[in-house]
Parts: structure tokens; sequence; C-alpha cells
């Protein structure tokens, strides 16, 4: 599973990348604002799978216990 350095760094990329556009400023600073949004919805998925993983392994080790 990719973690959550890969996955900033995959945006960082993708911003860095929007960066060397021949568009407006204002129109890149959208495109970064969109993948700044996209990443925080993502890494916020990732943490709520991480944590249901988390907790599935607590009923798992309790139930063993």
């Amino acid at each position: 599973m990719i973690g959550l350095g890969g996955i900033t760094g995959l945006f960082k990329t993708a911003g860095d990348i929007v960066d060397n556009l021949h568009t407006s400023d204002e129109e890149r600073l959208s495109l970064k604002n969109a993948f700044v949004e996209l990443q925080g919805s993502v890494i916020g998925d990732v943490l709520e799978y991480q944590k249901s993983l988390n907790d599935a392994q607590s009923t798992i080790i309790t139930a063993e216990a």
C-alpha cells in the first residue's frame, strides 16, 4: 500500500507539472487548489481505511486472547 509520503509526493509532482503549464496565473492557481483539495480528500480516505484496519486487527486480537 502506498504511504502518506507517497501520496504527498504524487500530488507534489502533479503540482510541479501544473507550474510548468503555459497558462495564466489564475488557471494555474485554480488547478493547484483543486489538487490540494483532492490530496486532502485522498489522505482522509487513507487514514479512515487505516483506522478500519486497526479496528479489525484489534477485534481479532481481543477475540484470540
